[in-house]
């Protein structure tokens, strides 16, 4: 496996710069389509899918809705539907109850996407093909590594594990090029580079932006998405306002940090997608301060650009190419740079207006027809080639 190290940063205190990877891979890789003009039955397996809210379920649920209205018959494998039971930042799913039924009814797909890596899910769904001599076309596409830092040498043992399961697919999706390499994705024989993508009519609003400078933060409340990491860097940041959107279990002590600090800040729980339309267009810019490889990609941040946020994130693979030549890096957990960032765009209006222009270009490349019309032609190209 290809070890991807943080992208090196230089603190820069004249005027307020981009940090940039060397390679921007923003575009969608296209895979011309075969002869294969039918609807298709595709099966989806993934760890959840709306109504849930959060950046993997948003992506089940674009990709779902896309080939539906293209006329394919689409079905879903995922929570809610499918129960799981939660310990602490352990989520373990019930999709393995679900193979006996599952073994009797695989032959009707033509395609199985796997979405993936999730313990009990995607590790699931791939040994349940491996189980099928004849069987549908296997779509794998990777979110994330596993990382949850208190388990240590585990998530290195189960990636490894996990990578070996993905061969059973007959093509690799990543959204970037980190995450392609990651997972040795350059190396294999059918690959692909689709990043993911949001609905930019929807999220493509102006308007007028809040009087003082406003920060927003979009995601799960969970130890992973760093929101300790933006709380603590706000501190520093004196005449600026704090939006934080989301849930989970985290919320109560984000509000007792939030107060012990004494920051402007607002939370917003359980918002729907109109009400996130009007915090995004309220903010200045979108940070994701995530502090873990769970975080591969940041929906939010290309959500918040199509709105004219400037986007801010940790330096993680994947994540630095969602900003590319746009927005701002930070070192993963390090409050004072990203404090930096932060007081130079409160005190540089005229800055925050020239890169919520260019936020607003670049989130185009990223309207999610662009990525349903790939993953379609790619799929149906495979099949083409196989009958």
């Amino acid at each position: 496996m290809e070890e991807i190290k943080e992208m090196p940063i230089t603190r820069q205190h004249v005027g307020l710069r981009a940090l940039l990877p060397e390679n921007d891979s923003s575009q969608a890789s296209s895979v011309e389509s075969g002869p294969v003009a039918r609807q298709l039955r595709v099966l989806v397996i993934a760890t959840e899918a709306p109504p849930v809210h959060g950046g993997i379920a948003r992506i089940v649920g674009y990709l779902q809705n896309g080939f539906q209205e293209r006329g394919h018959h689409v079905d879903v494998l995922a929570y809610p539907e499918i129960k799981r039971f939660q310990f602490g930042e352990a989520r373990l799913s019930s999709l393995i109850f679900k193979i006996p039924q599952l073994l009797n009814t695989i032959h009707t797909y033509d395609v199985i996407h796997v979405h993936g890596a999730t313990p009990t899910v995607s590790d699931v769904a791939l040994l349940l093909v491996r189980l099928r001599k004849k069987r549908p076309l296997v779509v794998y596409t990777h979110h994330m590594d596993l990382d949850f830092k208190p388990i240590g040498f585990l998530n290195t043992l189960y990636n490894h594990v996990h990578r070996r399961l993905i061969t059973q697919a007959d093509v690799v999706i990543a959204s970037t090029k980190d995450n392609l390499r990651l997972l040795g994705g350059n190396r294999r024989r059918k690959s692909a580079i689709i990043p993911f993508g949001i609905n930019l009519k929807h999220f493509n609003i102006s308007g007028q932006k809040d009087t003082g400078f406003t920060v927003l933060f979009v995601g799960q409340f969970r130890p992973y998405k760093g929101v300790r990491v933006l709380l603590q860097a706000m501190s520093q940041v004196p005449g600026a306002r704090l939006l934080i959107a989301g849930q989970g279990p985290e919320e109560k002590a984000y509000r007792a940090l939030g107060q012990e600090l004494g920051l402007d800040v607002e939370f917003h729980t359980a918002v729907d997608d109109n009400q996130l339309r009007q915090l995004y267009q309220r903010s200045h810019a979108v940070v994701l301060p995530s502090v873990s490889r769970l975080e591969a990609f940041g929906i939010v941040l290309v959500e918040g650009m199509a709105a004219g946020c400037v986007p801010i994130a940790s330096n993680l693979p994947g994540v630095r190419e969602v900003v590319g030549q746009t927005g701002f890096l930070f070192p993963v957990g390090d409050a004072d740079w990203l404090a930096d960032i932060l007081r130079t765009l409160r005190d540089d209006p005229e800055q925050v207006q020239q890169i919520s222009a260019r936020a607003r270009i670049r989130a185009a490349r990223f309207d999610h027809e662009h990525v349903i019309s790939n993953y379609e032609s790619l799929i149906t190209g495979l099949m083409g080639a196989n009958e």
